[in-house]
């Protein structure tokens, strides 16, 4: 099966070395099974179109499979940009829009941070010091294999997350009461960023296709 790229890995501080067009989900493939990120649900059409006949509505944090891949037009809804994905809910088969899909579970309701999330998501942290790449020799707290968050004193921290695209991280800290913003902007250069109180909110793509989300003071 082809895996077809829909958009940069943009995260919260993560090594990935997939570039490509930026839009919609990392990376899925026909027979993956996605989350709903998004609070209101999706419309699951009967073709792709939104004016396609609407079938139900796929519930947030609900699982879909993958069935068919459409390399339809790019569009944008509240900042977030997707394709039309063709889908299996339950007994209902037709297509939704990829931007509120994820590979990674949606948060609990009352999600409060990126550290709980993780924690629930993926399992207990580990502590540890980080022994090479850009971070060696820096405290942090691992996540499965490749999740690392990296507390800088106060609220500042960064975190490491491979495979995920900006939206997905985006919505994730919008759930988890993390960012701010309601719709999802990026600057010229693909950055995101936002300012509350003294501090400040970044995401933005490295030299080598890592994404970085960072808070700083």
């Amino acid at each position: 099966m082809t895996r077809i790229k829909h958009r940069f890995f943009l995260m919260i501080v993560i090594q990935l070395s997939f570039l490509g067009p930026m839009q919609a989900l990392s990376n899925y493939e026909i027979g993956d099974k996605l989350s709903v990120l998004s609070e209101k649900g999706l419309n699951l059409r009967e073709s792709s179109s939104p004016d396609g006949k609407k079938l139900t509505l796929v519930p947030y944090g609900a699982s879909i499979t993958v069935v068919g891949l459409h390399p339809d037009a790019t569009f944008t809804t509240e900042g977030i940009s997707g394709r039309w994905v063709e889908i299996l809910y339950k007994s209902y088969k037709g297509f939704v829009f990829d931007g509120y899909l994820s590979a990674f579970a949606a948060p609990q309701k009352g999600c409060r941070s990126f550290k709980e999330y993780l924690s629930k998501a993926v399992g207990p942290g580990k502590k540890e010091t980080v022994a090479a790449g850009d971070y060696e020799g820096q405290s942090a707290i691992r996540y499965g294999k490749n999740i690392l968050y990296m507390g800088e004193g106060g609220d500042t921290f960064a975190l490491y997350f491979p495979g995920i695209s900006i939206e997905e991280l985006f919505l994730i800290g919008k759930l988890c009461r993390e960012v701010r913003a309601k719709k999802l902007a990026l600057e010229g250069s693909g950055e995101f960023s936002e300012g509350f109180g003294n501090l400040e909110n970044r995401m933005y793509l490295d030299e080598n296709g890592v994404v970085i989300f960072r808070r700083t003071l």
